[in-house]
């Protein structure tokens, strides 16, 4: 090989990396974190629920997780087990795996007694904004002699947080 073809190769391969780079840079400068803040509140009315789920549940944005669909059936909580429930935030939401979702935490009481209670949400989101409202049920089949936990996703139908956000979120448990 001469030096002039040498020359010109390495000149042609340091462009090519440049323009990785910069391309790679641009990239980068474009996609950025955007914080976001929520609030909740609660409240507690005489139900019989409220014997089951006495405190306050934790409250996170997260993705759905690993599912074919909402839930549609009543999902059993045992002792010291686990329910998840992945409710719609709206009726034209059909829950994908992936999804951006408002993560409820719910620790059931120690002596949760045995019946279904229903996990109710009323939302409204979105530029339009779009309302909705879903259910699911958790089943208690025998009086619990060790706490649960009830994990509830409000799943908004697409990987991205509702672009005018979420103007509100209830979760009612009955």
């Amino acid at each position: 090989m001469r030096p002039s073809t040498r020359r010109k190769t390495l000149y042609l391969a340091t462009a090519v990396a440049l323009a990785a780079l910069s391309t790679g840079y641009v990239v980068a400068a474009v996609i950025t974190p955007t914080s976001t803040t929520q609030t909740s509140t609660w409240y507690q009315v005489t139900n019989g629920a409220v014997a089951a789920f006495p405190t306050q549940p934790s409250v996170q944005a997260s993705a759905t997780p690993t599912v074919t669909g909402c839930t549609s059936t009543a999902q059993a909580l045992t002792n010291g087990g686990s329910a998840v429930l992945v409710l719609p935030a709206s009726s034209s939401v059909t829950c994908a795996t992936g999804d951006f979702a408002e993560l409820f935490t719910f620790a059931s009481s120690a002596t949760a007694a045995a019946q279904n209670y229903q996990f109710l949400t009323y939302d409204s989101y979105g530029s339009g904004p779009t309302s909705g409202s879903a259910s699911g049920t958790v089943s208690i089949a025998t009086t619990l002699t060790s706490a649960g936990t009830v994990t509830v996703y409000v799943d908004f139908g697409s990987a991205v947080p509702p672009s005018a956000g979420i103007s509100s979120l209830n979760i009612i448990v009955q």
